[in-house]
């Protein structure tokens, strides 16, 4: 059986397309400066540069009757999916996603600070100005990371047998911040893990341009700088929820399923910083990009002299990005898989 990549690769193209003229039709529940809509969540899910659909190779299954034996086969597709939105930001009323918002994880932490805690050192702190001779460079950022609505249009389209399955569930909260308060403004366990206790470990750099350490996986920052700072914690975010529940002190839910190959799914492997095979991420506030980049993400097109993230800066320190993270599958078509490569 001979597929025509080129011809599939077109069909699917124009599917991605057509999912992002419809997103265009669907009116926005906020305005752009307040935060991110459904209807761009649904848009930024078809940028085809994010997906990098292409096919992996061919699955034989077998099916055995009482009348004999026979086998079919399927398309072995890889892409990358929006999995999930990860949503950085100060105090409780400034998330930039309203489904995340209306989640109400911080309002748990609210709550706390009437019980005697000072509310300044349980909730999130603001940068202070640069042209202010005091500077506070430690702070605490909060964070949620929820699934992503795009996840839905790639599990309807997998029905053509093309394209993967997202293991998320659209807006399922996965990880909040307000309920992981402890660990997440206290980190006591992770304080003394060996990636935090090791100099130079599990950093987030590119040659001179170091971010910060993943390790202790907490929403306290030392980033002068607004954008690195939130681009960190959510990456901290993803090396959490990737991970299988009780491999760390977070309370979260997980989005590590393991690989069904009987099944013809082959899911992601845990996010590690610095990998551009195993995820990617797409800017959605303060701006929705349509290109997806690993952090640090300096874009070379650009010639700033003083700084080159100066055109992804949040005038309110505020931050969205949706994490994609690459599938494998073929669709099913037979009792037993007996070949995939």
């Amino acid at each position: 059986m001979k597929f025509d990549k080129t011809k599939i690769s077109q069909k699917l193209q124009h599917c991605l397309v057509g999912l992002g003229v419809l997103a265009c039709t669907l009116p926005d529940v906020a305005s752009a400066s307040s935060g991110v809509t459904v209807a761009q969540l649904l848009q930024s899910s078809s940028s085809l540069s994010c997906a990098e659909w292409r096919v992996k190779g061919i699955c034989i299954w077998l099916t055995c009757t009482p009348f004999g034996c026979y086998t079919r086969t399927s398309v072995k597709v890889r892409h990358f999916l929006p999995e999930s939105v990860v949503s950085v930001y100060d105090f409780e009323e400034d998330n930039p996603v309203a489904e995340a918002k209306m989640m109400g994880g911080n309002k748990f932490v609210t709550k706390l600070s009437t019980l005697g805690t000072p509310q300044g050192e349980l909730t999130g702190g603001r940068f202070v100005s640069h042209n202010k001779r005091l500077y506070n460079q430690s702070h605490i950022k909060n964070a949620e990371l929820i699934g992503h609505p795009g996840g839905m249009i790639y599990t309807l389209l997998g029905q053509l047998g093309y394209f993967c399955s997202s293991q998320s569930s659209p807006y399922m909260p996965y990880f909040l911040s307000g309920l992981d308060f402890l660990e997440w403004r206290y980190p006591t366990v992770e304080a003394f893990h060996p990636s935090s206790l090791t100099f130079f470990s599990r950093e987030l750099h590119k040659g001179n341009d170091n971010w910060g350490n993943i390790y202790p996986r907490n929403g306290m920052v030392t980033q002068q700088h607004s954008y690195k700072g939130a681009a960190l914690v959510a990456q901290r975010v993803a090396d959490i929820v990737t991970r299988p529940f009780g491999t760390s002190s977070h309370l979260y839910f997980p989005l590590s399923k393991k690989s069904q190959p009987s099944n013809g799914k082959w899911y992601p492997k845990p996010v590690q910083e610095l990998n551009n095979q195993n995820h990617k991420w797409q800017m959605l506030y303060p701006k929705l990009e349509q290109s997806c980049a690993i952090f640090p993400d300096k874009s070379s097109s650009r010639i700033e002299t003083t700084d080159p993230y100066q055109d992804k800066l949040s005038p309110n320190h505020n931050y969205a990005w949706a994490l994609w993270r690459p599938y494998e599958c073929c669709k099913r078509r037979g009792q037993t898989l007996i070949f995939s490569n």
